[in-house]
């Protein structure tokens, strides 16, 4: 070959990589966009979930300490009371 040709192919060849990686780089953002939509928001949304069911749990559970710290405290303060009515 001579050697405008080659310089030609040379050339061809470096256009065609750069729209290789071009494609492979968008790929890439789709792939990120299905894995946020299809993946990490589904466990972000559950995460949120859990996190309230958790805290509404501990919120029981403290009331009904505090109120068993109360009756504990009334019985041993005036343990006459559960006998009078």
């Amino acid at each position: 070959m001579d050697r405008v040709a080659v310089m030609l192919t040379a050339q061809v060849t470096v256009v065609e990589r750069a729209q290789k990686i071009q494609i492979q780089e968008q790929e890439i953002v789709r792939r990120e966009r299905e894995l946020d939509s299809k993946v990490r928001k589904p466990a972000e949304a559950e995460k949120y979930r859990l996190e309230k069911i958790a805290e509404a749990n501990k919120s029981v559970w403290l009331r009904f300490l505090k109120a068993c710290a109360c009756v504990r405290n009334s019985v041993i303060n005036n343990p006459i009371s559960l006998f009078s009515s």
